[in-house]
């Protein structure tokens, strides 16, 4: 059986093959460092029984090549960049790793927010130039912290802004036991929350779900951070909702279309953006637990 590893997993490679030989001692094993172009990709999964994959976007076009392919391991949450339906109609199997990067999102998440709220970066500059006139900060304690999307990431957000002393409401397709939440509308988070948390999948039915109307609502002084999916927002309608400073700031771990973003960007050119390049889940705890969890999934599946 041959398992081809087609981009980095951000492990070591000394702790990635030792783990690979102890889960899969009969097994062809080969790994790739780089990210593929299309027929880079084509032609590293070819002959492959099991293809692990991260956040690299994977084409109908690539995986028609992959003719021996019976499993596609995807090492990420989301399957948005995988052409899912067309490799299950094949008799793929398609698995992703769900649930190693909920703390490590969770967590981004109120670095942003602590980030703009202190005025860091800004203070840091102060210190550095010698200066005396430090900027003031707010604070989290007493804020309504509003959250759309309670799955796994959501929750942990939730009980996270519980501890820094947050009024927490939320609102999810199906209610929740999170014990010191209130549930609310959409609409009544967008328009009641201080701070608004996006933690909802990409599916057809959230796509573009928070455009101009829901981006309205949205108070004056409030921050809204996405570190979910980019194409769950209407990125145009975010854009001109900031510069006409409808209200304080986008924080921003996700956009439209994965980063690098281009130089001519529009919202590179705003003053209230915090932008990270989509690395909520990146943590070496995570990518440990993300290996764990990708080699025990393909595990079971050759034993069912």
């Amino acid at each position: 059986m041959k398992i081809t590893v087609i981009e980095s997993l951000g492990v070591k490679k000394e702790i990635l093959e030792s783990k690979f030989r102890s889960f899969f001692p009969e097994s062809e094993v080969v790994f790739y460092e780089q990210r593929g172009n299309d027929e880079e990709l084509k032609e590293r999964g070819k002959d492959s029984d099991i293809i692990i994959v991260a956040n690299q976007p994977i084409s109908q076009e690539v995986a028609e090549h992959w003719k021996k392919v019976k499993l596609l391991s995807v090492a990420f949450t989301g399957l948005d960049h995988i052409p899912v339906e067309y490799l299950e109609k094949r008799g793929v199997t398609v698995l992703n790793a769900a649930g190693y990067s909920n703390v490590a999102v969770a967590e981004l998440v109120f670095g942003l927010i602590l980030t703009w709220k202190r005025q860091i970066p800004q203070n840091d500059q102060i210190t550095r130039a010698g200066e005396k006139q430090s900027l003031p900060g707010t604070e989290l304690y007493g804020k309504t912290f509003g959250v759309l999307g309670t799955g796994a990431i959501g929750s942990t957000v939730c009980r996270l802004a519980l501890a820094f002393g947050c009024k927490v409401i939320a609102w999810n397709r199906s209610v929740k036991d999170i014990s010191g939440v209130e549930w609310k509308t959409k609409e009544e988070v967008l328009s009641q929350a201080d701070i608004i948390s996006l933690h909802l999948p990409s599916t057809k039915e959230t796509q573009g779900l928070i455009g101009e109307k829901e981006l309205s609502l949205i108070q004056k002084h409030a921050l809204f951070v996405n570190a979910a999916r980019g194409k769950i927002v209407d990125e145009e309608a975010l854009v001109n909702a900031l510069k006409e400073r409808r209200f304080a700031a986008a924080l921003l771990d996700v956009f439209y279309s994965e980063p690098p973003l281009s130089k001519d960007h529009p919202l590179l050119s705003l003053d209230n953006v915090l932008l990270t390049p989509h690395i909520a889940f990146y943590t070496e705890e995570a990518l440990m637990r993300r290996l764990d969890i990708v080699l025990e999934k393909i595990q079971n599946f050759l034993k069912s």
